[in-house]
């Protein structure tokens, strides 16, 4: 099979002979052969496992999204991730990740914040004035 995951804005794994998945979705822990039905999951954030046909485990953090397998394809769509080979350095990687994630995430509530209070003051103003 051939693994996928795709961010928004960019692929951070594209893995060929893959012979083995398990990736938690919202109904529980899925796995995937390379003969399995076709499907679509939605999955929830955890660690994707899957090995290559040399016996190689690796391991993808994964946010939520959804997974589609289709014939030999497996494609994930996520918000975020991160790749691995080693999952105590994948989990120190992750946690880098959301810390930054978190950070983006609250400065972007702090412009948001700011905006809507200039536009309140505006109204205000303008409601002074007659407007």
């Amino acid at each position: 099979m051939t693994l996928k995951v795709v961010l928004p804005l960019e692929i951070i794994l594209e893995q060929s002979e893959v012979t083995n998945i398990v990736v938690e979705t919202t109904e529980g822990h899925m796995g995937i052969r390379p003969l399995r039905l076709d499907c679509v999951a939605f999955v929830v954030p955890g660690i994707l496992t899957y090995e290559t046909k040399d016996g190689k485990k690796s391991y993808v953090a994964l946010d939520e999204g959804v997974l589609v397998k289709s014939g030999p394809s497996v494609t994930l769509s996520i918000h975020g991730g991160a790749v691995g080979t080693n999952i105590g350095t994948l989990e120190a990687t992750v946690e880098e990740e959301f810390k930054k994630e978190r950070e983006r995430e609250r400065q972007v509530r702090d412009v948001f914040e700011r905006l809507e209070l200039s536009f309140m003051r505006r109204c205000v103003e303008g409601l002074r004035r007659g407007f």
